[in-house]
C-alpha cells in the first residue's frame, strides 16, 4: 500500500527495505537525520496502549544519538521532555509533526542538543539498570527475599 502511495505521489526520497535483521537496525537509525514516532489516537484499531506501553523503539532511538520527533502521548512523554530530549507534537497533528521535523533539519544546534540529551538519559534505561529497578521494587512490595 505504501509503495503504491509513494509511486502515485512521485515521492523520490523514500526507500522500502523490507525486513531488516535486528543486528542491522542500529545502522539504519544512525543513517537517519531525524527519527520520527508518529502516533494516531483518533483511530479505532489500537496497536498499543498509548498510556501504559513503554515502546522499546524509543530507547533504540535515544541510543542512536539522533534527534527524535514524536507524537506527545503518555508512553513517550514519561521519558522524553519536549525541547529537552526531543520534540513532541500534538497527537494527530501532522502539520506540527512536519514542522518539528523541518525544525531539527534546519537547526543543527537544536538537533544536536536534543539528541545528546536523549542519549545521556537513555543510559539510565539499559537492561541492567531496568532489572535492578524492578528487583528493588519487588523487594519493597515483598515479592523478593
Amino acid at each position: 500500500m505504501w509503495e503504491k502511495y509513494v509511486d502515485s505521489c512521485k515521492i523520490e526520497n523514500v526507500q522500502f527495505t523490507g525486513f531488516v535483521e535486528n543486528s542491522k537496525v542500529p545502522l539504519y537509525l544512525k543513517a537517519a537525520d531525524v527519527l520520527i514516532m508518529p502516533y494516531k489516537t483518533d483511530q479505532e484499531i489500537k496497536i498499543m496502549d498509548i498510556n501504559t506501553t513503554s515502546p522499546l523503539k524509543l530507547f533504540e532511538y535515544m541510543a542512536a544519538k539522533k534527534p527524535i520527533v514524536s507524537s506527545d502521548i503518555p508512553a513517550i512523554s514519561r521519558t522524553i521532555a519536549h525541547e529537552v530530549d526531543g520534540l513532541l507534537a500534538k497527537p494527530n497533528d501532522i502539520q506540527e509533526l512536519t514542522h518539528f521535523v523541518e525544525l531539527v533539519l534546519e537547526d543543527e544546534q537544536l538537533a544536536n542538543k536534543i539528541a545528546e540529551n536523549a542519549y545521556a538519559k537513555v543510559q539510565d534505561y539499559d537492561w541492567k539498570n531496568r532489572c535492578e529497578k524492578i528487583l528493588q521494587h519487588l523487594e519493597l512490595i515483598g515479592g523478593v527475599q
